[in-house]
């Protein structure tokens, strides 16, 4: 087919869906879960605890994450302990290898209160990759009455990826949890389209005869 000939047309999908698709997952006892907060690349880890614990949040696979933040209900003792990558072993460590993040400590003062909610807040970063993908669709679109033609569509795909570690270790249980969460968003940010040709009346006028003689011989 002649691209001189063909009608060409260009479309914009406004905006796209960002970012983490998190599976959420539940830590033994500890109850922890980790959350996409505002779909703009910042997780929460959320939770009811019942004992001190130590929390790693560490990305790896495309991802990286940063600016950790205490959360409103995190107990008062909480604080920063070491990176991730340098996480001991009776801490629960080690973790995946090639992730980088934080291991923190979630501790009471004598008397105070567990209280549920957020505890941690960081950061994500996502590697961002495009591929191109191409589709035909059939449209009957400026055709005579019967006819159509052939669309060659192309999207332009943004994809955004990584991984996320979570990892929790209750000391006086001796209990280590361990939770990967993979992150996966792809969206249209553009996409064309060219459109063949409609088959010319005098095509048209063919296709009928030979249908006609068909149907005849049938």
């Amino acid at each position: 087919m002649n691209h001189a000939q063909y009608e060409k047309g260009i479309t914009m999908k406004n905006g796209f869906a960002l970012l983490l698709v998190l599976c959420l997952a539940t830590t033994a006892k500890a109850e922890l879960q980790l959350y996409d907060i505002d779909g703009q690349g910042k997780v929460a880890i959320r939770g009811d605890l019942k004992t001190d614990l130590w929390v790693t949040l560490s990305a790896g696979q495309g991802a990286s994450v940063s600016n950790f933040v205490v959360g409103p209900e995190a107990p008062e003792a909480s604080l920063y302990f070491t990176n991730a990558s340098d996480l001991p072993e009776f801490l629960g460590g080690p973790v995946p290898s090639g992730f980088e993040g934080e291991c923190w400590l979630l501790a009471t003062y004598p008397g105070e209160a567990y209280k549920p909610g957020t505890y941690l807040t960081a950061d994500v970063t996502l590697t961002k990759l495009q591929e191109t993908v191409e589709w035909v669709e059939v449209v009957t679109d400026g055709c005579p009455p019967g006819a159509y033609r052939y669309r060659y569509h192309t999207d332009f795909v943004e994809i955004q990826t990584g991984t996320l570690s979570l990892i929790t270790y209750d000391e006086l249980q001796f209990q280590r949890t361990a939770n990967v969460f993979v992150l996966d968003s792809r969206a249209v940010v553009f996409s064309t389209y060219i459109d063949g040709p409609c088959p010319e009346p005098a095509t048209l006028a063919l296709f009928g005869l030979g249908f006609g003689f068909i149907r005849r011989r049938r």
